[in-house]
């Protein structure tokens, strides 16, 4: 980049810029070499139909966006990824106001830069969930917490109150965070201070006004997706006790490791290449490193003793815990070369960034036959010409309802131009508050023996057929998919 340009604007103006060319180029690049939206996505879609306050999986938040953003936009593909990157930039600037609490401008856009580095930030991105979401929602929370300890303005108790609860909303993984937050307002003498006031006790009270909708719904539910979550977390229980209690911790932490060496070794390259241990000097311990060591520390030590308990942590969950990691790698670059390299740093990040949606680009367009280039268009005709024959009815009759898989049925109701209303199968609430639309439903699955169970025990009345989706040329699949399908008909108790 022109080096006269990138000293023409002030570091913050270098930084928008940035993050404007990230969220264009990684809402760009999915939409023209993905011909099918992810799994977590449509399926998010599906929360969002009736705008409910809780599913089987998670709080309600993911689904509420996606479900809005649908309703304006039509149920466009391009929306989805774009605000996958919204929710990324969000989070990116307000790391860099964290950072501006700590650092002057240009040490803070170099912090918050060094993220784009890192895997949760590119290549997950496109896929959005409620991962995504905390990449924005954790940034926030730390942000406004930091201001309330610091000013104590009644606004930022406020704020910092209505994002915690919002943290609860997207997924039960954000109380971990704001247990970090609430072990760092006890143990430091300066946060402890604040006890003394009415701030923090009026930011819990709104965060549970926050949350309390969905608590009820909870409460009303048998706690549904906490119990998932369990279930989830139980995955190990009958590996023996050293997969389940040793091997456990060490593999989360390996797999987070090798996410990290891309912006450590930029952040190595900016504090002069020290090859000896003695140059390994550390700047500066402020305020800010010791806030982001906290938490960063706090909630893995809470995961690593809690995989060493016998608990599986999915290598996911730690999508949002990274968020520190630039101001933690700026208390090793000395001053003077940021002065120095700043504008080299701008232009190797910018050219990184177009290398890495590169690579991600030519790994979607080469994974042909993946869900994200399923060829949605065929299943979709297949599906309608499908259920107008099992229905005997003309071939263009819209398909009023649709029961099934997690995949099969949210494609249904995304890509079907009358967006039928969806029950997933898998979801106690959807069987229990749709069962009544059963009757004349199209019936889709792509595993028989679930199939099979689910219409033992609903006791539905249909006969299921299968189609076969033919593969594309240079497949990475190695069978076609095949789905099975009927419509369900009137029970024998309905008839009478």
């Amino acid at each position: 980049m022109n080096t006269h340009f990138s000293r023409s604007r002030s570091p913050f103006q270098l930084l928008m810029l940035f993050l404007f060319l990230n969220a264009m180029i990684w809402t760009l690049i999915p939409v023209l070499t993905h011909s099918c939206l992810p799994l977590d996505t449509v399926e998010s879609e599906t929360w969002g139909q009736c705008f409910s306050l809780g599913n089987y999986k998670h709080p309600p938040l993911s689904g509420w966006i996606s479900g809005l953003a649908c309703a304006i936009t039509g149920h466009a593909d391009w929306v989805h990824y774009l605000l996958s990157q919204i929710m990324v930039m969000l989070g990116l600037y307000f790391v860099y106001r964290i950072a501006r609490e700590f650092w002057d401008e240009k040490r803070a856009v170099i912090s918050t830069m060094l993220l784009s580095f890192i895997f949760y930030y590119n290549f997950t991105t496109p896929e959005f969930n409620v991962n995504v979401m905390e990449l924005a929602l954790w940034p926030i929370t730390a942000f406004f917490y930091l201001r309330t300890i610091r000013t104590r303005h009644i606004g930022d108790w406020m704020m910092l109150g209505i994002c915690a609860g919002l943290c609860m909303l997207t997924k039960y993984f954000g109380g971990l965070f704001l247990l970090t937050l609430g072990l760092h307002m006890v143990i430091y003498a300066h946060a402890r201070r604040c006890l003394r006031s009415l701030g923090p006790y009026l930011a819990v009270a709104i965060s549970l006004l926050v949350f309390a909708p969905h608590l009820m719904w909870l409460l009303e539910h048998d706690f549904l997706p906490i119990n998932y979550a369990l279930s989830r977390a139980s995955g190990l229980a009958a590996k023996p006790w050293y997969n389940t209690h040793l091997w456990q911790p060490i593999r989360l932490i390996l797999s987070q490791l090798p996410l990290l060496i891309l912006p450590s070794l930029v952040a190595w390259g900016m504090a002069g290449f020290p090859r000896r241990r003695k140059d390994f000097v550390c700047i500066e311990k402020n305020e800010g490193t010791q806030f982001a060591w906290f938490l960063f520390c706090v909630p893995l030590s809470i995961m690593l003793i809690v995989c060493v308990a016998g608990v599986t942590i999915r290598t996911m969950w730690c999508v949002p815990m990274f968020f520190l990691f630039g101001i933690l790698g700026m208390q090793w670059i000395p001053y003077h070369n940021v002065e120095k390299y700043f504008s080299k740093f701008y232009t190797v990040s910018m050219v990184v960034m177009i290398l890495i949606a590169g690579i991600y680009a030519t790994f979607a367009l080469c994974a042909v036959g993946s869900r994200k280039n399923f060829d949605q268009q065929s299943f979709i005709t297949m599906c309608q010409a499908c259920y107008a024959e099992k229905a005997g009815l003309p071939s263009n009759t819209p398909i009023p309802f649709v029961v099934g898989d997690q995949w099969s049925a949210t494609l249904l109701h995304h890509y079907l131009p009358n967006h039928p209303p969806v029950c997933i199968l898998a979801d106690p609430y959807d069987r229990e508050r749709f069962k009544e639309r059963f009757e004349g439903a199209f019936f889709i699955y792509d595993n028989p023996e679930i199939a099979d169970l689910f219409i033992n025990v609903l006791k539905l009345n249909i006969e299921l057929d299968s189609c076969v989706m033919p593969l594309p040329p240079r497949s990475i699949l190695s069978a076609c998919p095949i789905f099975y399908y009927g419509v369900i008909a009137p029970t024998l108790d309905s008839t009478k």
